[in-house]
C-alpha cells in the first residue's frame, strides 16, 4: 500500500521548489527562459500528483486503488522523488551569499536543464496515462 504522506511530502517539496525556482529564475540573467520551462512543468506535476491525492485510495474507483498500491507506482514515484530532490540540490549548488553574485550563476548546465525537463515530462505524462489507463 502507497503511503499518502510520501504524495503529500512531494507536492509540498515541489511547491516549494517552484517558489524557489521561479524567484531564482527571475534574478538570474539568461535564465528566464529555461526557468519558464522548468517552472511549467513543475506546476503540471504538482497539479497530477495533487489530483492523485485526492483520489482515495478506498474511494469507489478500484482502478485508482491498484494503480497506488502497484510497484510501478511506487517506484515512478520514488524516482519522481529522486528527481525533485536533484532539482532542489543543483538550485542550491552555485547560490552565494551575494545577491549580486546570485544573478550572474546559472546552476544548470543548458543540456542538463533539458534533460531535467525531459525527466519531469515523463514522470508527469506517466502519471497521467497510468490514471487515463486504469479508468478506462
Amino acid at each position: 500500500m502507497v503511503d499518502p504522506i510520501s504524495i503529500i511530502g512531494l507536492v509540498g517539496q515541489i511547491s516549494d521548489l517552484i517558489q524557489r525556482a521561479y524567484n531564482y529564475g527571475k534574478a538570474v540573467h539568461d535564465a528566464q527562459n529555461d526557468m519558464r520551462k522548468l517552472y511549467t512543468e513543475l506546476l503540471t506535476l504538482k497539479g497530477v500528483l495533487e489530483q492523485l491525492e485526492e483520489l482515495d485510495i478506498g474511494s469507489a474507483e478500484p482502478h485508482i486503488a491498484d494503480l497506488k498500491r502497484s510497484t510501478e507506482f511506487r517506484n515512478t514515484l520514488s524516482s519522481t522523488s529522486e528527481l525533485v530532490g536533484r532539482l532542489v540540490e543543483n538550485l542550491n549548488k552555485k547560490q552565494t551569499s551575494s545577491r549580486r553574485v546570485n544573478a550572474f550563476l546559472w546552476p544548470w548546465v543548458k543540456d542538463d536543464v533539458k534533460a531535467d525537463i525531459q525527466d519531469l515530462e515523463r514522470v508527469k505524462t506517466w502519471f497521467i496515462v497510468m490514471m487515463m489507463a486504469e479508468n478506462s
